[in-house]
C-alpha cells in the first residue's frame, strides 16, 4: 500500500525513491501504456520464483524505472514489493555477509512501520517460514535495485550474486534497471546467475505522433533533430512540462540542445545531476574559450 501511495505523490517519490517517480500521479503529460513492454514484465512479475535476475535496460533517459513501477501498479494481484535506489547502497557498508538483515531494514522501511526490535523479530520469522514452506506458482515478494549505473563503484556482481541466491530461496524476484552501456560493459559478464534482459525503446513514431497531437502539437511543425530527441520519453516530458508551464509556446522554439540543457536543469532539480546547470555552463563556456 505504502509503494501505491509513493507511486502516486511526486514529492513522496522523490524524498523515499530519490526521483519524482509517480506514473499513477498527473502531470504535463499523461502515463501512455506500453503494452508491449510491461507484458514482458508482467510475465516475470507473475512467474514462480527462480534463480535469475531481470534486468530492465535502455538509454538515458528512456523509462526504466517507470517501466518496472508502472508494470507492477497495472497488476490486478500484486505481489509485496521493494523498489530500492541504488543510491541508497553505500559502497563503504554493502550488507554482502548480511543480506537478510538488509531485506528485512528495506521490508520495514517500504511498508511505513517503525523500526523495532520486535517487529525484526516478527521478520525474522516470517522469512523463516518462507524458506521452509515451498514456493508456490507466483512470487511472494519482488525487489527491483534501480539504476545500477548510478552507483559505479559498488561491486555489483558480488552484491547481485548474493542478494539473488537469498529471494529466490524467500520465494521472490530480483529485478534491477540500469543503463545499457554500463550493465553489459560492467555488471553482466561477471554475474553467476541467468540474466532475463528486457529491452525499454524509445517512442516509436506512431508513439510519439499521437503524443505531440495529445499535447496540440502538429508533428510536421517538429524539426528533425528536434523530433529526434523527443522520441526520448524523458526530454518529451521536459518539453511537455515546459508547454504547461508557459515556458515556451509551441515546440517549433526547441531544439536539441535547449532539450539537452533543460534535460540537465531537471536532473539537478531531481538530486540525479552530478553538476548544476550552472557549473555545466561554466564548464562548456571554458571549453569553448579553449577552443577559441
Amino acid at each position: 500500500a505504502r509503494l501505491n501511495t509513493l507511486l502516486s505523490n511526486q514529492a513522496r517519490a522523490k524524498s523515499v525513491l530519490g526521483q519524482p517517480l509517480c506514473p499513477a500521479a498527473p502531470g504535463a503529460i499523461a502515463t501512455r501504456s506500453r503494452p508491449q513492454l510491461t507484458s514482458q514484465i508482467h510475465e516475470y512479475l507473475a512467474a514462480a520464483p527462480a534463480e535469475q535476475i531481470m534486468a530492465i535496460i535502455g538509454g538515458e533517459g528512456f523509462g526504466k524505472s517507470w517501466a518496472f513501477a508502472q508494470s507492477w501498479l497495472e497488476l490486478e494481484s500484486r505481489p509485496l514489493a521493494l523498489l530500492v535506489p541504488a543510491t541508497d547502497l553505500k559502497p563503504e557498508a554493502v550488507p554482502y555477509g548480511s543480506v537478510e538483515g538488509w531485506l528485512i531494514e528495506r521490508f520495514i522501511e517500504q511498508t511505513g512501520d517503525i523500526k523495532t526490535d520486535d517487529l525484526r523479530r516478527r521478520w525474522e520469522k516470517r522469512l523463516t517460514s518462507w524458506r521452509d514452506i515451498p514456493t508456490g506458482e507466483v512470487a511472494r515478494f519482488v525487489i527491483c535495485i534501480d539504476g545500477l549505473n548510478q552507483q559505479p563503484t559498488l561491486d555489483w556482481a558480488r552484491f547481485l550474486n548474493g542478494l539473488c541466491a537469498i529471494v529466490t530461496e524467500l520465494g521472490g524476484h530480483l529485478f534491477v534497471t540500469s543503463r545499457q552501456g554500463y550493465f553489459d560493459k560492467s555488471v553482466k559478464s561477471a554475474l553467476a546467475v541467468d540474466i532475463v534482459t528486457i529491452q525499454v525503446p524509445e517512442w516509436s513514431d506512431a508513439e510519439l505522433d499521437e503524443i505531440l497531437v495529445q499535447q496540440d502539437v502538429d508533428p510536421k511543425s517538429v524539426s528533425g533533430a528536434t523530433r529526434a530527441s523527443l522520441k526520448n520519453p524523458r526530454l518529451l516530458g521536459i518539453a511537455c512540462d515546459l508547454k504547461a508551464r508557459g515556458s515556451i509556446i509551441e515546440f517549433s522554439e526547441l531544439n536539441a540542445e535547449r532539450l539537452l540543457f533543460e534535460h540537465i536543469r531537471a536532473s539537478e532539480a531531481d538530486g540525479t545531476s552530478a553538476e548544476t546547470a550552472s557549473q555545466f555552463s561554466s564548464r562548456l563556456a571554458y571549453h569553448a574559450n579553449q577552443i577559441l
